[in-house]
């Protein structure tokens, strides 16, 4: 379903400017935010599946999700959330930014589903300190994209996929408690990556690791026929 909201070049402003709390917008189904104007202290509402197009950037407090997903529409449409989001989709889908930017300045509760990306960056900034991925039914997949951490994060299950994904620490702890899907990119650096016997690694493609004087940990691997790399400095497999 699309809506349609016709503006005439007036604007529809959802920013809390001197208040302490902004506006709302419920919504479903496909929606242009141009024209409107969104801060810290907005909150858009999802009432059905949606898909959210801008040709300049958003932020906003949060998304109430409920159960359904968010599709950003197109690459314009970078999105920044500064306050905690819960999400639980039930199925193969979630939050997907698609080839935005998407930047999480506050904790992530994910019960079910993921965060998706097929490009641009995906972001947890110092405030999402204490994210949470459920241990069944939930992770990330990330294609040709790059995951920036300013904070530790536990993940269930992560893919990073594509020739132009990346994974950039900045000295913050990456946990990946079950699975590991790879393939396709350059050699990841896992300095700052901890799995553990419990943890499967998958390969999507031909992959690169390195981790200088440490050990890599994995329950299974499973190559698919692809090639694996270890750089010479790592400690042991």
């Amino acid at each position: 379903n699309s809506t349609t909201l016709t503006l005439n070049n007036n604007a529809l402003d959802f920013s809390g400017g001197q208040g302490t709390t902004g506006g709302v917008l419920e919504t479903s189904g496909m929606l242009t935010l141009d024209g409107m104007t969104f801060d810290d202290k907005s909150t858009i509402k999802l009432n059905a599946d949606t898909i959210l197009t801008s040709n300049a950037a958003l932020t906003v407090k949060t998304i109430e999700m409920g159960t359904h997903f968010l599709l950003l529409g197109s690459n314009t449409t970078d999105l920044t959330i500064t306050d905690n989001i819960t999400i639980n989709y039930p199925g193969r889908n979630g939050l997907d930014s698609a080839a935005a930017d998407l930047t999480l300045n506050g904790p992530v509760n994910l019960l079910m589903g993921g965060i998706l990306s097929s490009g641009g960056t995906v972001t947890f900034g110092a405030g999402a300190n204490g994210t949470s991925f459920a241990e069944d039914n939930s992770g990330m997949l990330l294609d040709n994209t790059i995951l920036n951490l300013q904070t530790t994060l536990n993940v269930s299950w992560l893919g990073l996929h594509g020739a132009s994904s990346a994974l950039q620490a900045n000295g913050n702890i990456l946990n990946i408690n079950e699975g590991l899907e790879i393939g396709g990119g350059s050699e990841l650096d896992f300095t700052n990556v901890v799995t553990d016997n419990g943890t499967d690694l998958e390969l999507d493609g031909d992959a690169s690791i390195n981790k200088p004087g440490g050990n890599l940990v994995f329950e299974h691997l499973n190559l698919k026929g692809y090639k694996l790399t270890l750089n010479s400095a790592i400690g042991s497999l």
